[in-house]
């Protein structure tokens, strides 16, 4: 198990790993392999592991997503990166390939209003609020790169954390990502796979710490989601 894990950067009480697609991040109802476990299989491989580690997500990915994740290796770092966290000190990017065909110099905000669909495990989306269970969901979206004819892909921001919020918000503006389908793609692939990565993710802690600063090399759509 622990030899599929990626491990980008690490520190005593942090750790960053690359999470593939499909995997968990935490445990579920149906004993999934999930990422916890892998992290620390990890650590007690390589003998880091001691009565004192926690291993707490402070960033999260939905199952279907891939890419880098921040976990805290104590409550005390916990504690203070999700502190980081909520008041919009750790900054993520995330790179996907979406459906249409966009102006190479295309760089757009957007809000809109999610409420999650817990029947459904999706989110519903709206341009107004419509009553207080809808929250305020913020995006940028800035063109990177044509992927053969009818593909983009784009780097994106968010301003917000709600449920599914890229992935509901890109399928409202009418470029649905690869593989989506819960969020109305076609099916190209029948792995829990979609196009959509989480390719950085920068924190700045004290002056006497190390700063976090991790970054995905280039990904390779064509190879890697479009000709599997």
């Amino acid at each position: 198990m622990e030899n599929s894990l990626e491990v980008l950067a690490e520190e005593r009480h942090w750790i960053v790993v690359n999470k593939p697609h499909g995997l968990q991040t935490e445990p579920d109802k149906n004993s999934h392999t999930n990422l916890l476990e892998m992290v620390e299989q990890y650590l007690k491989t390589h003998n880091k592991w001691n009565q004192n580690a926690r291993i707490i997500p402070v960033t999260r990915l939905d199952r279907p997503v891939g890419g880098l994740v921040l976990l805290a290796l104590r409550k005390t770092m916990a504690a203070r990166l999700q502190n980081l966290l909520e008041t919009h000190q750790i900054r993520k990017t995330y790179r996907a390939l979406v459906l249409g065909s966009l102006p190479a110099d295309q760089d757009l905000k957007f809000k809109h209003y999610l409420k999650k669909d817990s029947g459904k495990f999706k989110s519903i989306i709206t341009n107004r609020k419509v009553d207080k269970f809808y929250k305020q969901a913020d995006l940028q979206y800035k063109v990177k790169a044509k992927v053969l004819d009818e593909w983009t892909e784009i780097e994106v921001n968010i301003g917000t954390g709600r449920y599914h919020q890229i992935r509901a918000q890109m399928a409202f503006l009418g470029l649905p990502i690869w593989n989506d389908v819960l969020y109305g793609s076609k099916s190209y692939s029948e792995t829990v796979k979609i196009g959509l990565v989480c390719n950085s993710i920068e924190v700045n802690l004290s002056p006497s710490e190390t700063a976090i600063n991790v970054r995905l090399d280039q990904i390779d759509w064509i190879k890697d989601y479009l000709k599997q």
